[in-house]
């Protein structure tokens, strides 16, 4: 989940240049609104280490949750611009990869004689 907790910064980080691209446009302050709303969840999961199956599917509930809310942000620009945003384009498919990432590690089970090892 480390790897998973690094990505979902690096996503964040992307997301805040999103916004600031979205200012730059002159796009409506909703669709700002929209995507910061997504970036919390992921932004409240990414300090926690999630050892246990209830906090890894917090984790993919927050991915899930980010995915829509960037997917919703991209539909809203592009409608009020007309123009392609590949930033805007490329957030949805990153939170979609995210979101199968958790989906896909949410059942694994710590192997108590192995230091983080996982078992899948």
């Amino acid at each position: 989940m480390g790897r998973l907790r690094l990505c979902c910064c690096a996503v964040i980080l992307l997301s805040c240049a999103g916004i600031f691209q979205l200012y730059k446009s002159d796009i409506s302050a909703l669709a700002m609104i929209v995507l910061a709303i997504g970036i919390l969840p992921l932004a409240a999961i990414t300090p926690l280490a999630a050892s246990d199956r209830r906090a890894r599917r917090r984790v993919v509930g927050a991915c899930m949750a980010y995915t829509v809310a960037a997917a919703l942000t991209a539909i809203m620009a592009m409608n009020e611009s007309g123009a392609f945003n590949p930033l805007l384009t490329a957030l949805p498919a990153m939170g979609a990869l995210l979101s199968l990432w958790a989906y896909l590690t949410r059942n694994r089970r710590r192997v108590s004689s192995y230091d983080h090892y996982f078992n899948g």
